[in-house]
């Protein structure tokens, strides 16, 4: 009768210590991906803010991915102007935070992307340029937005790209791309300086895209 109760509390025991190994290597189990799950949600989440996204003031991006290849370069320098900062990019679905009032225009006639580069130049009084490239997707939409857009003098670019210039802003359109370069400074060799920056794109923009 002993031995049959030791050979119970034997059988037990055994079954308890198999049992509590099961449990410790589940638990083990769902601690390791309950861990791995941690790592993966807190590295997404850093890769997620810092990737930079299309946020209202637009975002700096890679030209080269984005369609805008070689018009803007490193280094460029116009009678003294700098680039200020990194080239902004706006597509479709923030295009109104940067010009509210005529978006729909530019969304109604097949507009893709909004390159926005500005230059500075120190002086007495900071002056600023600032270039817009629109990629409206066609020639034709591009020829649109500048036949709505345009004012002031015609003006031959030396490519032979027909322009209109003012005191203060030049446009033009190449092959799919709508063109605008403006000055927030009063000076008289201002439209020789808008002059120089839109030769320098015409010339880049060349054969790029023909539609």
């Amino acid at each position: 009768m002993y031995l049959i109760e030791m050979d119970k509390k034997t059988e037990f025991i055994l079954l308890a210590k198999k049992l509590g190994r099961i449990i410790l290597i589940r638990i083990t189990a769902i601690l390791k991906i309950s861990i791995f799950l941690g790592i993966v949600f807190w590295v997404g989440l850093f890769l997620f803010l810092s990737t930079p996204l299309l946020q209202a003031e637009g975002s700096a991006f890679n030209l080269s991915e984005k369609g805008f290849f070689n018009l803007i370069q490193e280094g460029d320098e116009f009678s003294g102007f700098k680039v200020k900062g990194k080239p902004t990019y706006y597509s479709p679905e923030n295009l109104f935070s940067y010009i509210n009032g005529a978006a729909e225009l530019y969304l109604s006639h097949g507009f893709r992307s909004l390159l926005s580069v500005e230059w500075t130049r120190l002086g007495e009084q900071d002056e600023v340029i600032v270039l817009e490239i629109y990629d409206m997707g066609n020639r034709k939409n591009a020829s649109t937005i500048y036949e709505i857009e345009k004012a002031g003098k015609k003006y031959l670019l030396p490519e032979g790209t027909e322009s209109t210039i003012t005191n203060n802003c030049l446009q033009f359109y190449k092959n799919s791309f709508y063109v605008r370069v403006i000055s927030f400074f009063p000076s008289e060799g201002c439209p020789s300086i808008l002059k120089e920056i839109a030769h320098t794109i015409e010339k880049r923009i060349g054969k790029k895209r023909i539609n």
